[in-house]
């Protein structure tokens, strides 16, 4: 809360791999805005159990949730 009044909330980086797209969040989300984002994705790694830093999204399903996200205040970066 702090970063976001500040306005200095690092934004999500994402790099676009084919059919995939790899999403590295630099802080979570609220809780309901997690759980969405952990509903269409899968962990990168499955060694360390919650992953929720890393994860992978179709790039479909990241494409269409990102707009909803940046009308909501978040940012993201593209490699």
């Amino acid at each position: 809360a702090c970063l976001a009044a500040l306005k200095t909330l690092p934004p999500t980086e994402f790099k676009t791999d084919g059919d995939v797209v790899h999403v590295n969040f630099k802080y979570l989300f609220p809780p309901s805005e997690l759980r969405l984002m952990r509903l269409y994705s899968w962990p990168q790694f499955f060694d360390k159990f919650p992953n929720d830093f890393k994860r992978t999204f179709d790039t479909k399903i990241f494409f269409a949730l990102k707009p909803l996200f940046e009308q909501l205040g978040y940012e993201f970066k593209g490699e």
